[in-house]
Protein backbone atom coordinates (compact mmCIF):
# COMPACT_ATOMS: atom_id res chain seq x y z
CA UNK A 1 0.00 0.00 0.00
CA UNK A 2 2.76 2.17 1.19
CA UNK A 3 4.71 1.22 -2.28
CA UNK A 4 1.05 1.96 -4.23
CA UNK A 5 0.85 5.93 -2.56
CA UNK A 6 4.62 7.11 -3.05
CA UNK A 7 4.46 5.45 -6.67
CA UNK A 8 1.46 7.46 -7.34
CA UNK A 9 2.90 11.01 -5.84
CA UNK A 10 6.03 10.48 -7.53
CA UNK A 11 4.17 10.29 -11.01
CA UNK A 12 2.14 13.50 -9.81
CA UNK A 13 5.51 15.83 -9.05
CA UNK A 14 6.87 13.90 -12.17
CA UNK A 15 3.75 15.48 -14.24
CA UNK A 16 3.84 18.44 -12.95
CA UNK A 17 7.39 19.13 -13.71
CA UNK A 18 6.55 18.63 -17.89
CA UNK A 19 4.03 21.03 -17.12
CA UNK A 20 4.96 24.39 -18.28
CA UNK A 21 4.03 27.09 -15.41
CA UNK A 22 5.78 30.01 -17.14
CA UNK A 23 4.10 29.81 -20.48
CA UNK A 24 2.12 33.20 -21.22
CA UNK A 25 -0.51 32.83 -22.69
CA UNK A 26 -1.37 36.46 -23.08
CA UNK A 27 0.90 36.80 -25.83
CA UNK A 28 -0.77 34.75 -28.39
CA UNK A 29 -2.67 37.55 -30.65
CA UNK A 30 -6.27 37.26 -30.83
CA UNK A 31 -8.28 37.45 -34.11
CA UNK A 32 -10.05 40.26 -35.43
CA UNK A 33 -13.61 39.74 -36.58
CA UNK A 34 -14.43 42.80 -39.02
CA UNK A 35 -18.24 42.85 -40.92
CA UNK A 36 -19.44 44.62 -43.33
CA UNK A 37 -22.87 46.30 -43.85
CA UNK A 38 -24.12 46.29 -46.92
CA UNK A 39 -24.46 50.00 -48.49
CA UNK A 40 -28.04 51.18 -49.81
CA UNK A 41 -27.96 53.53 -52.71
CA UNK A 42 -29.02 57.20 -51.39
CA UNK A 43 -32.28 57.88 -50.52
CA UNK A 44 -33.18 54.29 -50.57
CA UNK A 45 -34.41 52.58 -47.58
CA UNK A 46 -35.09 48.99 -47.06
CA UNK A 47 -37.19 49.40 -43.58
CA UNK A 48 -39.69 52.14 -42.44
CA UNK A 49 -38.09 53.49 -39.13
CA UNK A 50 -41.22 55.43 -37.15
CA UNK A 51 -40.31 58.28 -34.66
CA UNK A 52 -43.65 59.06 -34.00
CA UNK A 53 -44.80 58.14 -29.52
CA UNK A 54 -47.00 54.69 -29.42
CA UNK A 55 -50.32 55.91 -30.11
CA UNK A 56 -52.07 55.07 -26.31
CA UNK A 57 -49.37 56.50 -24.07
CA UNK A 58 -50.34 55.88 -20.66
CA UNK A 59 -49.42 58.09 -17.97
CA UNK A 60 -46.45 55.79 -16.03
CA UNK A 61 -47.97 55.53 -12.49
CA UNK A 62 -46.11 52.31 -12.59
CA UNK A 63 -42.96 50.76 -13.91
CA UNK A 64 -44.91 48.18 -15.95
CA UNK A 65 -48.45 48.80 -17.48
CA UNK A 66 -50.64 46.42 -19.61
CA UNK A 67 -51.67 48.27 -23.11
CA UNK A 68 -55.53 49.06 -22.84
CA UNK A 69 -55.81 48.13 -27.01
CA UNK A 70 -53.94 45.04 -27.11
CA UNK A 71 -53.41 41.66 -25.51
CA UNK A 72 -49.90 41.07 -26.69
CA UNK A 73 -48.29 44.49 -25.69
CA UNK A 74 -47.33 45.71 -22.47
CA UNK A 75 -45.54 49.15 -21.50
CA UNK A 76 -42.20 49.59 -19.38
CA UNK A 77 -41.41 52.62 -17.88
CA UNK A 78 -39.11 54.72 -17.63
CA UNK A 79 -38.44 58.29 -16.28
CA UNK A 80 -41.71 58.72 -16.16
CA UNK A 81 -41.55 57.46 -20.35
CA UNK A 82 -43.64 54.88 -21.21
CA UNK A 83 -42.05 52.39 -23.83
CA UNK A 84 -44.12 50.14 -25.77
CA UNK A 85 -42.92 46.31 -25.88
CA UNK A 86 -44.07 43.08 -27.64
CA UNK A 87 -44.94 39.73 -25.80
CA UNK A 88 -43.28 36.89 -27.46
CA UNK A 89 -45.32 35.82 -30.54
CA UNK A 90 -48.68 33.61 -29.05
CA UNK A 91 -48.26 34.83 -25.28
CA UNK A 92 -50.39 37.62 -23.84
CA UNK A 93 -49.61 40.31 -20.88
CA UNK A 94 -51.04 39.25 -17.86
CA UNK A 95 -51.37 42.01 -15.76
CA UNK A 96 -51.67 40.22 -12.04
CA UNK A 97 -48.54 38.14 -12.89
CA UNK A 98 -46.78 40.82 -14.40
CA UNK A 99 -45.12 39.05 -17.19
CA UNK A 100 -46.21 37.38 -20.91
CA UNK A 101 -48.20 34.43 -20.10
CA UNK A 102 -50.58 31.88 -22.38
CA UNK A 103 -53.76 33.71 -23.15
CA UNK A 104 -55.60 31.25 -21.10
CA UNK A 105 -53.64 32.35 -18.08
CA UNK A 106 -53.35 35.61 -18.77
CA UNK A 107 -57.05 37.12 -18.40
CA UNK A 108 -55.89 40.24 -20.86
CA UNK A 109 -59.19 42.27 -21.27
CA UNK A 110 -58.02 45.13 -23.52
CA UNK A 111 -60.30 45.52 -26.91
CA UNK A 112 -59.14 47.03 -29.89
CA UNK A 113 -61.48 49.80 -29.74
CA UNK A 114 -60.92 50.66 -25.99
CA UNK A 115 -60.61 54.24 -24.44
CA UNK A 116 -56.74 55.79 -24.62
CA UNK A 117 -57.11 58.88 -22.96
CA UNK A 118 -53.63 60.52 -23.66
CA UNK A 119 -54.36 63.92 -21.91
CA UNK A 120 -52.53 63.08 -18.51
CA UNK A 121 -49.66 61.71 -20.17
CA UNK A 122 -46.25 63.82 -20.03
CA UNK A 123 -45.31 65.29 -23.15
CA UNK A 124 -43.32 63.66 -25.86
Amino acid sequence: MKTFVLLSIFAAVAAAREFNYTEDVSTTPRPIYETTVPSIPHGETNETISTEAPECRPLCTDWILPHPRDCTKFFLCSNLVPYEMNCPAKLHYSEGRRRCDYPAEAGCTAHPTASCDNSDSPPA
